[in-house]
């Protein structure tokens, strides 16, 4: 039986289009990461064992590791400054001129590297209220790594799936030297059944 792959639906709220890996409803429960929302965990990962992981499943994992890589890459340049002045408007910062304000906020996002998604309007709305003077760096990056944790945790149990079918598959494989044993006893054993010609 084909699974469906399903993709996390549009979030209007986002700036511009988010497109998630998609991840069949099978890699999703055997990850933990919630249909319904693609990147963010929805229960606990699974104790090991996990089940038997079949190749495909392994496939559609270390695809969608690369998807989550790219998209956890930090925002490119400029991406994240307007977010970062909206906020220095909807928290008190004092009497800051237009110039300082470009400079701090250009400071910010050079340091921060945090990935586009993070710099979203309900996260900005999430930082105005929980903030009620401009966070210092350290309390914005703390923030938007809070953002992130979802996506991040759900990229690495994608790997660690793909880790452990790898692992699994070492263990079954036989190693060189144990099919070299066997080649030698098949050898051996051929060469006794062969019936001897001739002689006295």
């Amino acid at each position: 039986m084909t699974e469906t792959s399903v993709e996390s639906p549009p979030d209007p709220d986002r700036d511009g289009a988010v497109l998630w890996p998609i991840i069949s409803p099978r890699l999703a429960r055997i990850a933990g990461i919630a249909d319904n929302k693609a990147g963010q965990p929805g229960g606990t990962f699974r104790e090991w064992p996990l089940p038997e992981i079949l190749p495909e499943i392994a496939a559609q994992a270390g695809r969608a590791v690369e998807g989550y890589d790219r998209l956890l890459a930090p925002a490119p340049p400029g991406a994240a400054q307007p977010w970062l002045m909206q906020l220095g408007v909807l928290t008190a910062g004092g009497n800051v001129s237009v110039a300082d304000a470009k400079l701090k906020a250009a400071l910010y996002e050079y340091h921060l590297r945090q990935p586009a998604f993070c710099f979203s309007d309900s996260a900005l709305r999430d930082a105005a209220a929980r903030f009620k003077f401009f966070p210092s760096f350290a309390e914005l990056n703390e923030f938007l790594n809070e953002v992130a944790a979802p996506y991040r945790e759900a990229r690495n149990r994608l790997a660690e799936i793909g880790r452990i079918k790898a692992e699994r598959d070492r263990k079954t494989s036989p190693s060189t030297d144990e099919q070299r044993a066997w080649v030698t006893r098949f050898l051996n054993s051929a060469f006794k059944r062969v019936p001897k010609t001739g002689g006295s």
